[in-house]
């Protein structure tokens, strides 16, 4: 990686590019800051490379690797150049730096690189429906007893003995009267008295009316929920096979082992 406002990457692999895209976008990097140079037949990318402030060098490394059939994948940033050194990095990227500087001292021009890789897990979310609840209304039918006092009218027939005494009253043959209340008439023959005989009735009307009412509401809770994956990193092992001497940069955990023949 060098100082400039984009970070340049060649990739052998075009399918490890494209994945490395992907991771740029993921963490954050926009289509306009990403560059993607596959060489289909066209013109090289050296005076491109040199326009966004590459040495001449370093531009005309990019350019012969896109014309031996590599991916080339630039980013633009003033200020996230580590990130996205890191992240094509450790998506299988190799850049001038370290193909140009390769160092000097003990270094013969020999050197064999290796990429140690691990899997990092990345966390997504997503609203699935896991239930559903249904409210419906049904219909109740049961029996009541009600006691309502209802009056009626009785007719209360009652004999008085006038001991003979004449009647001053003249009657029509075949009337029909009617006597009010307390009243005493006379009756002849074939005359009828009518009485209208009278009682309550109970009539019973049926009105909804609201007792209750029910309220839905949904909550989001948030809980912990701990989920196990395994991942696999790359580790080195050394073995050497007789009296050889290694000098340089610790590796983690390395352990020097004697391989008796194969």
């Amino acid at each position: 990686m060098t100082e400039h406002s984009v970070v340049v990457s060649v990739f052998a692999d075009r399918a490890l590019a494209e994945q490395a895209v992907l991771e740029l976008q993921r963490a954050g990097f926009s289509d306009d800051q990403i560059k993607y140079s596959v060489n289909k037949g066209g013109p090289g990318i050296l005076d491109g490379l040199v326009g966004m402030g590459l040495t001449y060098n370093e531009a005309n490394f990019y350019n012969n690797e896109f014309h031996a059939g590599r991916t080339i994948v630039a980013v633009k940033t003033s200020d996230r150049q580590q990130e996205a050194y890191d992240i094509l990095r450790l998506s299988g990227a190799y850049d001038a730096d370290a193909r140009l500087h390769n160092g000097t001292n003990e270094r013969t021009g020999n050197d064999q690189r290796m990429q140690l890789r691990e899997e990092v897990l990345q966390v997504q979310k997503e609203w699935v429906q896991t239930g559903e609840i249904r409210i419906r209304k049904r219909v109740i039918t049961e029996e009541k007893v009600f006691r309502v006092p209802v009056s009626r009218e009785e007719v209360i027939i009652e004999r008085v003995s006038l001991n003979g005494q004449p009647s001053n009253e003249t009657v029509e043959p075949n009337a029909s009267l009617e006597a009010d209340e307390g009243e005493i008439l006379p009756l002849g023959d074939g005359e009828t008295v009518k009485i209208l005989v009278l009682e309550e009735q109970v009539t019973i009307n049926k009105i909804p009316i609201v007792i209750e009412e029910i309220t839905l509401t949904k909550r989001v809770r948030q809980e912990m929920k701990q989920i196990t994956e395994n991942v696999q990193r790359e580790k080195v092992r050394i073995e050497r096979r007789g009296n050889v001497h290694i000098q340089g940069d610790n590796i983690d955990d390395v352990s020097l082992q004697s391989s008796q023949g194969e």
